[in-house]
C-alpha cells in the first residue's frame, strides 16, 4: 500500500519499476494530478479486495522498487519538500490505516496461558471458604500468582518493542517519528563509518533495558514463589 499526500502543486514523479526495470506506473503530478492518492502494488498472481478508494496496480512480477523524485526551487523551499515524503507511506495491506505497533505487542497472549483464573485450585478454593469476596479473590490471591507473567510481559514487551528498528525505518517516516535505534544509521554511510562513535550510541541505547532488567529480576524472581501451595 502507497499513500501520498496532497503536494500542494509540487511536482513529484514516482516510478514504479518490475525487476526488469520496466515501468508499470509512474504516479505523479503529469499523470494523476497533486491531491491525496492510495494505491496497492499487487503481484501478478494477487486476487483479493482492497479498500474503498484504492486504485490497484500491477506488477508483473513480485518484487520491484519505487524511484521518487521532488522538486524543491531553491533552499527555500527543502523544508516543504521535506514535510511533502515525510507524508508518503508505504506499507503492507494488513497494516493500512491501523496504528502503529512493535512485533512484541502481542506477547501478553501468549504468557502464561494456564493462569488461575478459575476457582478450582486450592488456594482459591481456600479463599472462597474463608469468605472472600470476587475483588478480594482477584486481589489477593489470583493477581499475586500473576505477578511472574505480568513481570514477563512487561520485560519482554518493552525491550522489543524498544530494539524494534525496520518497522520504524519503513512505516514510521520523518525525523518527529525517529526513534532511539533508528540513530544506529546517523553514523554509517555508504563510504564511511565512525565506528567509535557507533558503538559509543551502542551502548548507550543498551544501558536503558539493562536497568529495567535488573530492576524487575528481583521482582520476577519474588514472584516465582509467590501462592506456593504444598502438595
Amino acid at each position: 500500500m502507497v499513500s501520498i499526500p496532497d503536494s500542494g502543486g509540487r511536482y513529484y514523479q514516482m516510478p514504479m519499476l518490475d525487476l526488469w526495470t520496466d515501468v508499470f506506473a509512474s504516479p505523479g503530478k503529469r499523470t494523476a494530478g497533486t491531491g491525496p492518492q492510495r494505491y496497492a502494488i499487487v503481484g501478478p498472481h494477487w486476487t483479493g479486495t482492497l479498500p474503498e478508494g484504492v486504485e490497484a496496480l500491477h506488477a508483473p512480477t513480485s518484487l520491484g522498487w519505487i524511484i521518487c523524485r521532488t522538486q524543491a526551487d531553491g533552499p527555500s523551499d527543502y523544508a516543504g519538500a521535506c514535510a511533502f515524503q515525510a507524508g508518503l507511506r508505504a506499507q503492507p495491506l494488513s497494516a493500512f490505516e491501523r496504528s502503529y505497533a512493535s512485533g512484541g505487542a502481542g506477547i501478553g497472549a501468549r504468557i502464561a496461558p494456564n493462569a488461575p483464573a478459575s476457582t478450582s485450585t486450592p488456594v482459591n478454593q481456600v479463599a472462597l471458604m474463608d469468605g472472600a469476596t470476587p475483588f478480594r479473590l482477584y486481589w489477593s490471591v489470583i493477581l499475586p500468582l500473576l505477578r511472574p507473567a505480568i513481570i514477563t510481559v512487561i520485560v519482554v514487551s518493552s525491550v522489543a518493542i524498544y530494539n524494534d528498528f525496520v518497522n520504524p525505518l519503513y512505516f514510521l517516516p520523518g525525523n518527529d517519528n525517529a526513534t532511539v535505534q533508528l540513530t544506529l544509521f546517523n553514523f554509517q554511510s555508504q563510504f564511511n563509518t565512525r565506528w567509535n562513535l557507533l558503538f559509543a550510541d551502542v551502548l548507550l541505547i543498551t544501558i536503558p533495558p539493562l536497568i529495567m532488567f535488573i530492576f524487575f529480576q528481583r521482582q520476577l524472581a519474588s514472584g516465582l514463589t509467590a501462592g506456593a501451595v504444598k502438595g
